[in-house]
């Protein structure tokens, strides 16, 4: 709950007794009227200081707001550079770990050649096993 502010709680008081006053001017003195007059005169300048001091306490909480946001704006952008830049490494780093895993042209001919004369090996030892085979059935 906001607090009532102090000027506007001692002019409520102050309030009442002018309504007093007012309900029975006749009793009271000049001397009194012209007290209660002086007295409502200091609460209203008391409370226009105090308000005009709250309102600029508004104005500059209003303006550090300002200043914070477009601070935070300043920093989201900057996060989300940051977070671009971080994916387009992420991206460089990933395409230089496929291309080093990526087997090169003299690993894909040496693995052609080992391919073939393991081929010709399983061929040839195929060819033997047949006819060794076969001369065992005849």
């Amino acid at each position: 709950m906001i607090p009532e502010p102090q000027q506007i709680k001692y002019l409520n008081e102050h309030l009442e007794k002018l309504n007093k006053l007012s309900e029975n001017i006749e009793s009271y003195s000049i001397v009194d009227i012209k007290n209660t007059i002086a007295n409502t005169v200091v609460l209203l300048n008391r409370s226009n200081k105090e308000l005009n001091s709250q309102y600029e306490a508004w104005l500059s909480i209003k303006n550090v707001m300002e200043v914070d946001r477009e601070s935070f704006n300043l920093l989201r952008d900057e996060l989300n550079d940051i977070q671009g830049v971080k994916t387009e490494r992420l991206l460089a780093v990933k395409k230089v770990i496929d291309e080093s895993l990526e087997p090169d042209l003299f690993d894909k001919f040496l693995s052609y050649i080992i391919t073939f004369i393991l081929g010709c090996a399983s061929s040839f030892m195929a060819s033997i096993a047949y006819k060794r085979y076969s001369e065992r059935k005849i």
